[in-house]
């Protein structure tokens, strides 16, 4: 199962970010935020790879 959850004030935001990336991309950076050892780690890792989400504030 696939699924994502976020703020509704969030949606707009996301929903550009995934029209940015394959389901095979997105899923790779959702193991690279799962598998890191802090929330920033995590949060860094994610923001390197897709740049989109700092120019969206995400």
């Amino acid at each position: 199962m696939n699924t994502l959850s976020m703020t509704s004030h969030s949606l707009a935001a996301v929903g550009a970010v995934l029209k940015t990336v394959t389901l095979a991309e997105a899923q790779e950076v959702a193991a690279l935020a799962v598998g890191a050892a802090t929330a920033a780690e995590g949060r860094d890792s994610v923001r390197a790879r897709l740049p989109i989400l700092a120019e969206l504030g995400l």
